[in-house]
């Protein structure tokens, strides 16, 4: 797998607040990134991880972010500022994900 290919699979590109406290995180292929494995009969079945964010932790992730655009998606990168093209860009992305990291957030159930 190239570096590029892995960024754009590992990394998230946007993310969605959802029911009001749910968070999901989408990678550049607009696939949710994380999965989690439920049994569900005698099935194991994968599901996208869906996360916890209370109202505090919301607004401080639009503080750090922006709010949503109209579909409902925070981005936190264009294409024409896609981290991948420059160390300038890479610095601004890992600044959004270095602000996430200090949001309260859970494993919903």
């Amino acid at each position: 797998m190239s570096l590029s290919t892995f960024f754009k699979v590992s990394f998230p590109y946007y993310l969605t607040i959802t029911d009001v406290d749910k968070l999901q995180l989408f990678n550049r292929e607009y696939s949710p990134i994380g999965f989690n494995k439920v049994r569900f009969c005698t099935e194991n079945l994968e599901v996208p991880t869906v996360l916890k964010i209370n109202a505090n932790g919301a607004k401080k992730l639009m503080s750090v972010l922006g709010e949503p655009n109209e579909d409902g998606r925070i981005y936190l990168y264009t294409p024409n500022s896609c981290p991948s093209i420059s160390s300038k860009y890479m610095d601004l992305y890992l600044a959004k994900l270095k602000g996430l990291a200090f949001i309260d957030i859970a494993p919903a159930t």
